[in-house]
């Protein structure tokens, strides 16, 4: 969120989240304390108030790790979903994989 001018703590302070609603992980295999690994995260879905993400855990030549997951822009601290603003909206767009 950092990247796009977004960083979380600032949109915590305004009053907003992206907490995590939903996460599917498949672990496939062990990475040690010390281990270079490489995090892939890619955007799949913008919705209205969501976001979903595939993350890609690689380290050694071999994926380690799988997930999926869905966050929800929301109010803090009582978690009400809010519409994503047109600006954080516009912002994500080029980072939506698939997007034919």
């Amino acid at each position: 969120m950092a990247h796009i001018g977004f960083p979380e703590h600032e949109m915590i302070h305004a009053g907003y989240g992206v907490p995590i609603v939903d996460l599917k992980t498949q672990f496939l295999g062990m990475c040690r304390n010390g281990d270079a690994v490489d995090i892939t995260l890619a955007l799949s879905n913008i919705g209205n108030s969501s976001l979903a993400m595939n993350y890609e855990v690689t380290g050694g030549g071999h994926v380690r790790l799988r997930a999926s997951g869905v966050v929800v822009y929301s109010k803090v601290p009582d978690g009400k979903p809010q519409r994503l603003p047109d600006d954080l909206r516009a912002a994500l767009l080029p980072y939506l994989q698939n997007n034919a």
